[in-house]
C-alpha cells in the first residue's frame, strides 16, 4: 500500500467504547489480480463524529506512513456521520483527497435492517403453516 493504489471499507463501534474498524483492499502483488482483504486498524476514537473519524483515519495511514495518495476509494455505512453531503467522513476526506471515488452507503446494512425488522412476520408465517 505504500507504493500501489488500495480502497478503504471503514464502520465506527461506539455501543461499549469508541472504535474505528479500518480494513483495506489491495492487489497482493503488480503480476496477479489477486486481492487481499486486511484489517488495517482499530483505532480508538474521542467521539464518534464525522471529524474524529476522519481524523482517525487519516491519522492511521500516516501512522504507518502509507501516503494518503494512494487511498482511492472509500466505503461505509449509509449514516449521516459517515455520508452527510455537507461535513461527512466521506466529503472530510475527499477535501484532502480530491481524487478519492465515492461508490455510494454499504448495502448490506438495508439488507441487514430488512432482514432484522421482518422476521417476526417469517416467525409467525412459518407458525400459522404448521397449525
Amino acid at each position: 500500500m505504500k507504493s500501489s493504489t488500495f480502497s478503504v471499507q471503514i464502520d465506527e463501534a461506539n455501543k461499549l467504547r469508541n472504535h474505528l474498524g479500518i480494513v483495506v483492499r489491495y492487489f497482493a502483488d503488480d503480476t496477479s489480480w489477486d486481492v487481499k482483504t486486511q484489517c488495517f486498524d482499530i483505532p480508538a476514537l474521542e467521539k464518534s463524529d464525522a471529524e474524529h473519524i476522519a481524523q482517525a483515519i487519516t491519522e492511521a495511514f500516516r501512522d504507518f506512513e502509507v501516503p494518503l495518495q494512494n487511498l482511492v476509494c472509500a466505503m461505509s455505512d449509509s449514516c449521516n456521520t459517515m455520508r452527510g453531503k455537507k461535513s461527512g467522513v466521506i466529503v472530510r476526506l475527499q477535501a484532502e483527497l480530491p481524487h478519492l471515488i465515492d461508490i455510494g452507503g454499504c448495502s448490506l446494512h438495508h439488507v441487514h435492517n430488512s432482514v432484522r425488522n421482518s422476521i417476526s412476520e417469517i416467525d409467525l408465517i412459518e407458525l400459522e403453516q404448521t397449525f
